[in-house]
């Protein structure tokens, strides 16, 4: 996949980059100081499926926005072997999106007249 990060503060941007990324890869993108909280921040990730056809029940691009917020910070970090310190994670996609849910995942509501 292409994987495209923006990183905006008060709604000016602040860092970008892109890289293509495997399926189980992890990566340090940058570091937001706690005091960079009250500026707003917002971390928009935009992901391209590039290989192989893609089944048509996915979705061959999505698009994930974070907006940290100071109360994310009452849990404890956790040891990070990749940075070799503590820090916060944040999963963005488990699984890729899918153009319709899954049946066991869809639900209907019936309404009488």
């Amino acid at each position: 996949m292409q994987f495209d990060y923006t990183m905006y503060l008060n709604e000016e941007e602040k860092f970008n980059f892109s890289k293509p990324i495997g399926g189980r890869d992890a990566m340090i993108l940058n570091s937001i100081d706690a005091d960079q909280l009250n500026d707003k921040p917002e971390l928009v990730f935009k992901f391209t499926h590039l290989s192989q056809p893609l089944d048509k029940r996915y979705i061959a691009q999505f698009e994930h926005t974070l907006m940290p917020k100071a109360r994310m910070l009452r849990h404890d970090p956790i040891e990070t072997p990749k940075i070799n310190g503590r820090a916060y994670l944040h999963i963005i996609e488990h699984t890729l999106p899918q153009t319709t849910p899954p049946a066991h995942q869809a639900k209907t509501m019936h309404l009488n007249p």
